[in-house]
């Protein structure tokens, strides 16, 4: 009798062993939501809290305005708008409910919140110069949000520590020209500023001296504008979107001398670039996103590509819809929503480019 059992119970699993096989698996394919109430943006951030939806701040350049939303089983909810002086540029999450951005007209940094009747716009912080991004990250301390402005044009960036009573005086700092997009990364336990300076061309590090002073250096020149720069999951690498010159480059700037790859790409360049977990890397150009997976010791890489609506200023990598798949939000410009592209984005059904 416990032979027959055994039997029985060997052939049920060969038989459903053989039906796997046989049988073509249902592939998941990537879902795309238009956000039309969100357009000509130039940034966005998103934050998913413990409980509750996770939320989406648009930065509307044209319309002066900044805009939030709900996700909520993959559609976008409205939750707020709050007008702002001219010309926000980019904006941040600082925890559940209250965000940042800053805003050329004001010379400085605007703060907000989302409350029970909507969003409202809290207190200004000034800094002296036209920004066109806040960054956030630990740059005053090991535990501490502080915040990171870079100007639209010039030379000088400006750090807001924030301490247990407030925000402090902005911190100026020296740079290259024009660092668009900086972003906070560490060098052991230290803080490190990195940012592609689009007048100089140039690759820049800041780090921070024993005095409590940021001193920057140049990594890396180019012959063509890096308009936005992006770390890998590990840290050790960064992503370089070059506007033009028909190619993509990554770094390994903790390197002594820095090592740089370069692989030809058909696009003639790119403006926004961001990483998922895995190291899949987004390229977004104008009207296009290329997901690419590279083996950079051999120039080789595979590539997928997705529409987009219009010119994306901004890239968003985050689980909205919390199903423990990456999604992509693209804040885009001229003519451009805001648009989400639900995962699993990568098809590994799919061998060469997708159309």
């Amino acid at each position: 009798m416990l032979v027959g059992q055994n039997m029985r119970y060997l052939l049920i699993v060969l038989f459903s062993y053989l039906l796997a096989c046989l049988v073509p698996k249902a592939i998941a394919t990537p879902q795309r939501l238009l956000v039309p109430e969100a357009r000509e943006l130039w940034g966005g951030d998103a934050v998913c809290p413990s409980v509750g939806p996770c939320r989406v701040l648009a930065v509307a350049h044209r319309d002066n305005a900044l805009l939030v939303f709900e996700i909520e089983e993959r559609r976008a909810h409205w939750v707020g708008r709050v007008a702002t002086a001219h010309h926000p540029d980019g904006g941040k999450w600082l925890d559940d409910t209250r965000f940042v951005a800053a805003i050329e007209f004001d010379q400085g940094a605007r703060f907000g919140r989302v409350t029970s009747q909507g969003v409202e716009l809290a207190e200004r912080i000034a800094v002296g110069f036209a920004p066109i991004h806040v960054e956030t990250g630990a740059l005053c301390g090991s535990d501490t949000t502080d915040l990171l402005l870079s100007p639209y044009h010039g030379n000088e960036m400006a750090i807001v520590c924030q301490s247990e009573q407030g925000w402090r005086e902005p911190q100026r700092l020296v740079s290259c020209t024009s660092p668009w997009y900086p972003i906070v990364a560490r060098s052991g336990t230290a803080p490190v500023i990195l940012a592609g300076c689009r007048d100089d061309q140039t690759l820049a590090r800041w780090d921070r001296d024993a005095s409590g002073s940021w001193q920057w250096r140049a990594l890396a020149q180019f012959d063509q504008v890096p308009r936005q720069v992006a770390l890998s999951a590990d840290g050790r690498r960064l992503y370089v979107a070059l506007e033009m010159g028909q190619r993509i480059v990554v770094v390994d700037w903790q390197e002594e001398p820095v090592r740089i790859h370069q692989i030809p790409v058909p696009e003639i360049g790119n403006i926004a670039v961001a990483v998922f977990r895995d190291d899949t890397v987004a390229w977004a150009d104008h009207r296009r996103l290329s997901l690419r997976r590279c083996q950079w010791e051999v120039r080789q890489c595979q590539t997928q590509e997705l529409p987009l609506t219009g010119e994306p200023m901004r890239l968003r990598v985050i689980d909205l819809d919390r199903d423990g798949h990456e999604d992509l939000i693209a804040f885009s410009t001229n003519g451009g929503t805001m648009e989400i592209w639900f995962g699993p984005l990568w098809q590994e059904n799919l061998t060469g480019d997708r159309p």
